[in-house]
């Protein structure tokens, strides 16, 4: 089975961590994987040497303030996330690559196509969100109160937080894989 690569590019905002697997020589098709909010590359860790395997070069990127990649001082735009895409594909030499995005990485590889065609050529969209102005503020406010649990002694705040999460995944979520996705979703912007 090939082995999972990890590395640093630089960005805006310091160093981008991501995880790659695949042909190491410039062969294979690469195929950027971006993750979803609150979590980071673990996401695709399941997937990244099967496709390996098929000789797909994963390439699983955590966003700034996510998993191994250092936190902005102030919160991104869409259009500024974007920019990590030609940073990872120049640290690795790579001219131009294929890009799949889950929920709001499917916003993010939207946003970096657009701005850097031909290099991102081909997009897969998993759960993107298309929302109107009022959606979206009803998904802030929800999101708002995600962030501004308090942390308690007796632990209850993970409890709260768990339900809460997991009350939005269907009965066929991977437990482990939810499991690994939440304490990694606990870390973010804490980087």
């Amino acid at each position: 089975m090939p082995r999972i690569r990890k590395g640093y590019a630089e960005g805006r905002w310091g160093q981008i961590h991501y995880q790659e697997c695949g042909p190491e020589s410039g062969e294979g098709s690469p195929l950027l994987l971006l993750h979803q909010s609150p979590t980071d590359s673990v996401q695709f860790a399941r997937v990244m040497q099967p496709l390996a395997a098929r000789g797909i070069h994963a390439i699983a990127i955590d966003l700034p303030g996510f998993g191994g990649s250092d936190t902005p001082s102030a919160p991104p735009t869409v259009a500024d996330y974007a920019h990590i895409v030609p940073a990872v594909l120049d640290q690795l030499g790579i001219t131009t690559a294929s890009a799949l995005g889950h929920h709001t990485g499917a916003v993010i590889v939207t946003e970096a196509a657009l701005q850097f065609a031909p290099r991102v050529n081909k997009v897969v969209l998993n759960g993107p969100l298309p929302m109107s102005d009022e959606e979206r503020a009803m998904w802030r406010q929800l999101l708002a109160r995600e962030k501004d649990w308090n942390l308690r002694w007796d632990g209850s705040h993970l409890t709260e937080l768990w339900n809460f999460r997991f009350g939005a995944q269907p009965e066929w979520t991977d437990l482990e894989a939810f499991h690994a996705n939440f304490i990694h979703g606990l870390l973010a912007g804490k980087t």
